[in-house]
């Protein structure tokens, strides 16, 4: 399980974290993250980038279509 956040002024910006994980630091990037839900699947590359680093952040595109990692 994973826990998901986002911006609490941009909900655009979305965090993904190991379940009961602290945000680190480095994702926070001053941003006021938000606890929405756990999640069972986040993804196949997001799941990637939490087993190297931890955590995954990304910033959804207005149109949802896509989103970019950052």
């Amino acid at each position: 399980m994973f826990d998901f956040y986002q911006d609490y002024e941009d909900s655009s910006y979305q965090l993904y974290l190991p379940e009961g994980a602290a945000v680190p630091d480095k994702a926070a990037a001053g941003r006021k993250w938000c606890f929405k839900f756990k999640v069972r699947d986040p993804g196949d590359h997001q799941r990637k980038r939490i087993g190297e680093q931890g955590y995954f952040v990304c910033k959804v595109h207005p149109d949802h279509a896509g989103w970019d990692e950052l």
